[in-house]
């Protein structure tokens, strides 16, 4: 009787674990690749006094007083350009003038140019565009003051100075000019005056004129 051997079972541990591990593989993966094209969560926009109390770091409700009383003082938005920002004021830069809003617990007392009022104890005392001229009403006048000059002065003039050398002043509808003319290669000193509305489209009234030498 022939004695018969014994195959020994074939052993399938380590397949197993293999295909364990195959799995956990493939698990991981794909928790990892929905990860990354899953839609993350939009980042919230910053409103506009947000964001403006936020690069200044002050409160957002300062920023909102400053915001409203520029609206009632005749300043867009869009013209709000902010020079300076803290806790007790803002300086803003208005057409080419420095305007100073000062506050008190996050609300603005006052509005001011030097010593001319604009805001003061909740209410509009003075509109800035009544005293600051852009511009297009510089420009316009210069080109007049060079009319004006040849109609009502005896000097016969070869030139203006440049328009950036002048000086201007502007109460309502009165507006004054200081400048200088050459007159037989002088210089001379002037001071122009007349009545306008700022219309750029109608010409001013002449009132009167004083020289002065350089």
């Amino acid at each position: 009787m022939r004695n018969k051997t014994k195959t020994p079972p074939i052993q399938q541990g380590g397949s197993k674990k293999k295909k364990i591990l195959l799995w956990c593989a493939i698990i991981i993966v794909v928790f990892y690749a929905i990860i990354a094209i899953a839609p993350s969560e939009p980042q919230k926009k910053l409103t506009y006094t947000e964001e403006i109390a936020e690069n200044w770091a002050v409160p957002e409700k300062e920023v909102k007083s400053i915001v409203s009383v520029a609206k009632e003082l005749g300043i867009k938005k869009s013209k709000l350009h902010i020079t300076h920002l803290d806790e007790d004021s803002c300086t803003i830069k208005y057409i080419d003038t420095d305007i100073t809003f000062n506050i008190k617990d996050d609300t603005v007392s006052t509005v001011k140019k030097d010593e001319t009022v604009f805001y003061e104890n909740g209410s509009v005392t003075r509109m800035p565009r009544t005293v600051i001229m852009t511009l297009a009403e510089k420009e316009a006048l210069y080109d007049w003051v060079n009319m004006a000059i040849a109609i009502h002065s005896d000097f016969n003039i070869s030139e203006l100075d440049k328009i950036s050398n002048f000086d201007w002043i502007k109460q309502d509808n009165s507006y004054a000019v200081k400048g200088y003319a050459y007159v037989d290669d002088k210089k001379l000193g002037f001071v122009i005056t007349c009545d306008w509305t700022g219309n750029t489209d109608e010409a001013p009234t002449f009132k009167e004129i004083q020289w002065f030498p350089n």
